[in-house]
């Protein structure tokens, strides 16, 4: 065609290019040029954002096996467990439920990792009934408003009885390609870590213990979180 390609409608983000051409030379785009609404819609799909989070950071749960000194008798209450990763720490004897907003993730969680022991809700935090001994709070914090996370805190402080784990990336310590993708991320409250926990102070003594790389590709850091109940 005289004119370069012509552009079919697909349903796929981008338009496909029709070419005549079989080995043309295509300009590749510059990530700072991808809209953050293409990259926040390619993890709508359960599937894709479980293979891409698994692929890109490995289980980024395991540091809180030891955080929490998880043992037997422990009853864990994961909160926005995703597509449920979280489920690793279920070792024998400990009872794990994970909660999250997003019906498709805990539909996807529940058939990879549901087992005895092993259970996934599509709830927020205030339809949760029963009592837990330890929560986690995993990578959640920034898709919540600063009243939502003390509401949060209150709320935890009810329904858990131990220690909470919480992790979030960490905007200060992250490296160039993680605050790419954090500025464009779902989550509208990326806040420095100290000011995540001052939001919990009502409800819990909060302290840093561990910033560390994700164990895959080394793209992004973590910074994890001890909280104790306040009496």
């Amino acid at each position: 065609m005289k004119n370069g390609p012509r552009l079919l409608r697909s349903r796929s983000v981008f338009p496909v290019p029709v070419l005549n051409d079989p080995c043309p030379t295509l300009p590749r785009p510059h990530p700072a040029d991808i809209p953050g609404p293409v990259l926040a819609h390619l993890f709508d799909s359960a599937r894709l954002f479980h293979h891409i989070r698994g692929l890109c950071n490995g289980n980024y749960y395991r540091p809180v096996e030891d955080l929490l000194d998880i043992r037997p008798g422990d009853r864990i209450l994961d909160v926005g467990c995703g597509t449920g990763e979280g489920s690793v720490m279920a070792i024998p004897g400990v009872e794990y439920v994970g909660i999250d907003t997003d019906p498709g993730y805990i539909e996807y969680a529940t058939r990879l990792y549901g087992r005895p022991g092993v259970t996934f809700q599509h709830a927020d935090i205030h339809q949760v009934q029963g009592k837990f001994t330890k929560a986690v709070v995993m990578c959640t914090l920034h898709h919540l408003s600063d009243g939502e996370v003390r509401d949060l805190g209150a709320r935890l402080r009810e329904l858990v009885s131990g220690d909470v784990a919480v992790a979030d990336p960490d905007p200060v310590a992250s490296r160039p390609l993680q605050r790419f993708i954090l500025s464009r991320d779902r989550g509208k409250y990326v806040r420095p870590i100290p000011e995540d926990l001052r939001l919990l102070e009502g409800s819990y003594r909060c302290r840093s213990v561990l910033t560390k790389n994700l164990p895959r590709l080394r793209l992004a850091k973590l910074t994890y979180s001890l909280c104790e109940p306040r009496a």
